[in-house]
């Protein structure tokens, strides 16, 4: 029995993904751009599994599923492996926590999009709840607790990108700063009225 509904979302992040990386590491030297495809996959991976491990309760289909969308993707074993052997290999189990905050590699885009105005990270958030909804409908019953998690993952990754773009508004310009003879901004106040001379001395 294998489930290929996670397919699609995996491979779309792994595209999308991947080109945004290849876009913000294309001037940096010593990157190995021939393996972003493969870490992107990575990515993809840890996510998927941090999101099964998150509501407490890991089942045969997710299982499936997770060997069905990265079997053939990942340079490892998972390519004809079993659920439980997937359970014994530990590897799911490992990713506790990754959707508990901002990964490394979206750290990368954040700081990115913050310097450049580019959208990499909004990419990423996308396809990163297209995989979570996937993976939720996997399961023939989705429990509460799952989709408490995926929302409580969306409000992280959506909260990280907002604070990230309200850094990089550019501030206001300064009011302009004249000089030699031009006006002052704001004109003198008016002189004083003298003050009243006594009545004797007006008749």
């Amino acid at each position: 029995m294998t489930t290929d509904g996670l397919v699609e979302p995996c491979r779309r992040f792994i595209s999308d993904v991947t080109a945004g990386l290849r876009a913000v590491t294309s001037t940096v030297t010593g990157v190995r751009t021939d393996r972003l495809g493969q870490d992107v996959a990575l990515e993809a991976f840890n996510l998927v599994c941090g999101l099964i491990v998150s509501d407490g309760v890991v089942t045969d289909d997710e299982l499936w599923a997770v060997l069905g969308a990265f079997g053939p993707l990942l340079e490892t074993r998972l390519a004809g492996a079993t659920p439980q052997a997937l359970r014994d290999s530990g590897l799911v189990e490992g990713q506790a926590g990754f959707t508990s905050r901002p990964s490394a590699l979206l750290e990368v885009l954040l700081a990115a999009d913050e310097r450049g105005s580019t959208e990499h990270a909004r990419t990423y958030y996308g396809d990163a709840v297209d995989i979570a909804f996937a993976m939720a409908a996997v399961d023939l019953h989705t429990s509460e607790v799952e989709l408490a998690e995926i929302e409580r993952f969306r409000g992280m990754l959506l909260a990280t990108i907002e604070q990230m773009e309200r850094r990089r508004i550019p501030a206001p310009d300064a009011a302009p700063v004249t000089t030699g003879s031009a006006r002052p901004a704001t004109p003198p106040p008016p002189p004083a009225d003298p003050p009243p001379r006594p009545i004797d001395e007006l008749l």
